[in-house]
């Protein structure tokens, strides 16, 4: 029963979050820009997940106290691999979740919100993890 609870709970946001992060990275590093694809989910995808995690990686707000910590979306991340594992399951874009949340702890961010996962994606892409500023020269 705790792995379904689990399963319920982390696996879907953890794994949209991971999709907004590659999405909104590449919309800043094409010149398309976060803000636009930010309007673009508000008319097409107007679920409050995606609104609410949309703004925060766009807006760089990644303060926890109304929301779930990247210590704790990687804890529940690795339940539910751990279950997937036992039943012979993959769960790629859990696994990027998880990675981006990995990078977010490296960078200082274990206690942001678990949407500051965004940092993989941004430092791959050469940018501050929890700013999107470029790092390169």
């Amino acid at each position: 029963m705790f792995g379904a609870a689990v399963l319920t709970h982390a696996n879907p946001p953890s794994c949209l979050i991971e999709v907004l992060s590659e999405c909104m990275t590449l919309a800043g590093q094409t010149g398309v820009g976060e803000s636009l694809y930010y309007e673009f989910i508000k008319e097409f995808l107007p679920a409050p997940s995606m609104l609410g995690y949309g703004a925060k990686i766009m807006n760089n707000d990644f303060e926890a106290s109304n929301g779930f910590t990247t210590t704790g979306g990687l804890k529940d991340a690795t339940h539910v691999r751990r279950l997937a594992h036992s039943v012979g399951a993959t769960m790629p874009s859990l696994d990027a979740a998880q990675r981006g949340l990995v990078a977010s702890m490296a960078n200082g961010g274990a206690d942001l919100d678990w949407s500051s996962l965004v940092a993989g994606t941004r430092v791959a892409a050469g940018l501050n993890p929890f700013t999107g500023v470029s790092c390169r020269p």
